[in-house]
């Protein structure tokens, strides 16, 4: 790998994380940025905070671009790309620019669509202040790409550790008169970075889609009114529980997902929540069910000026 430190590109699409810690803590092994446009075509960047480790790159940071939404090019197509990966060193207003030795343009085709590095940089040398890298917990990573002509495009990612009032409880009375329904909670908000966010729980006693009659569905939802910016989203860990009504051990299930505004968590565990002769155990009471959410982890993805 090839080092050259250098001004600010004009040509980048970098991503800006707060609280990289947190993201290093999470479950969350790779982010991947929204798609962008340079050279006509779409990309996306892939940053693997701990390491790309089933390729080797424990210990470092690991940084790819791939090449998106290939369906409409034609039979055969070739996109050559001269690229260099960017970590931006405050002390000194650069950055710190990274290129393959054995070549600086990428081919990218059908049987390969992403290039990138495993060991972009050391974790213990990004990781120490004195260097630059990682200031106040807070980094800029990013791509640049030859004869990109567009303006510096980019995303803002900020992270939240530390949620207060990210618990709320939902009793539901006579469950067995609105079996046939969709059911939801009152509105509630845990806020996060960029301001407070709405959310529901929204359940379905038969169950819903594939889960129909086998299990009960149960699903966090965004409210349209969450101060999300436009084009932006928010990547959640959660746990979703239904609580014993004796205290003999909740029905818990933990889960992660990218909302946007009027957005469901369409996952399998949401869906095939639990199965019917499992709410005989304590967990449903005289016609009640008390179900909970506990939102640990809340992250906004949002496009910079």
């Amino acid at each position: 790998v090839v080092r050259t430190l250098q001004d600010v590109p004009s040509t980048q699409y970098k991503i800006q994380i707060e609280n990289f810690s947190v993201l290093q803590k999470s479950k969350l092994e790779k982010y991947e940025s929204s798609l962008f446009e340079a050279c006509d075509h779409k990309w996306r960047l892939s940053l693997y905070p701990n390491g790309n480790t089933k390729r080797g790159g424990k210990g470092y940071l690991s940084l790819y671009l791939a090449i998106a939404e290939t369906e409409a090019l034609p039979l055969g197509w070739e996109v050559h790309i001269n690229m260099k990966m960017l970590v931006y060193d405050h002390h000194q207003d650069k950055y710190l620019a990274f290129q393959d030795a054995i070549g600086s343009t990428k081919r990218f085709h059908h049987m390969k669509t992403e290039w990138g590095l495993r060991k972009l940089l050391a974790l213990d040398t990004f990781s120490d202040a004195s260097n630059g890298f990682l200031v106040e917990d807070s980094c800029i990573i990013g791509v640049e790409l030859f004869l990109v002509r567009d303006m510096a495009k980019g995303e803002s990612m900020s992270l939240v550790k530390d949620l207060k009032q990210n618990t709320h409880t939902w009793r539901i009375e006579g469950l067995s008169e609105k079996r046939d329904e969709e059911l939801s909670s009152e509105q509630f908000v845990v806020g996060g970075p960029g301001g407070d966010y709405k959310w529901f729980i929204y359940l379905h006693p038969r169950g819903r889609r594939n889960a129909k009659g086998k299990f009960m569905s149960v699903y966090l939802y965004m409210s349209v009114h969450s101060q999300v910016p436009k084009g932006g989203k928010v990547y959640a860990e959660y746990k979703l529980r239904i609580k014993h009504h004796f205290g003999k051990g909740d029905y818990v299930k933990e889960d992660r997902y990218w909302f946007t505004p009027r957005c469901y968590s369409e996952s399998e565990k949401s869906e095939a929540f639990i199965d019917f002769p499992s709410l005989k155990n304590g967990l449903l009471f005289n016609d009640c069910l008390v179900v909970e959410v506990e939102i640990m982890t809340v992250c906004l993805v949002k496009g910079l000026n």
